[in-house]
C-alpha cells in the first residue's frame, strides 16, 4: 500500500486528526497534514504541545496516537488554509 493510499484511507476514518507516517526513518505526512507538520517544525512534541490529536504509523501499525479532549487540529487546519489564500493572494499581486 503507497504512502498516500494509506494517508487517504487513514483520513477518512480519522478526519480530525494528524497522519503521520513514519517512513525511510523519517516522520512524513501527505497534503494538508503535510503543511501543519512543517509548520510545526516537523517536530512531534510541538504537536503534543499544542494539543492536536495526531496518530503516528509504521507501514499499517500505530504506534502512537494522541486524542485530545481540546482538539486543535481544525484551529492549525485553518490558518493553514488561511496562510495559502493570503499568499496566494500576494503572489498574484507581484506578479502583476
Amino acid at each position: 500500500m503507497s504512502l498516500e493510499n494509506r494517508y487517504k484511507f487513514l483520513k477518512k476514518m480519522y478526519p480530525s486528526k494528524l497522519i503521520l507516517i513514519y517512513y525511510d526513518k523519517k516522520v512524513v505526512s501527505c497534503y494538508l497534514d503535510k503543511k501543519i507538520f512543517l509548520y510545526l517544525s516537523n517536530d512531534i512534541s510541538r504537536i503534543k504541545e499544542k494539543n492536536i490529536s495526531y496518530l503516528l504509523l509504521d507501514g499499517l501499525e500505530i504506534i502512537e496516537s494522541n486524542n485530545y479532549q481540546n482538539n486543535n487540529y481544525l484551529l492549525y487546519k485553518k490558518k493553514i488554509l488561511i496562510n495559502e489564500v493570503l499568499l496566494s493572494a500576494v503572489i498574484k499581486k507581484t506578479i502583476k
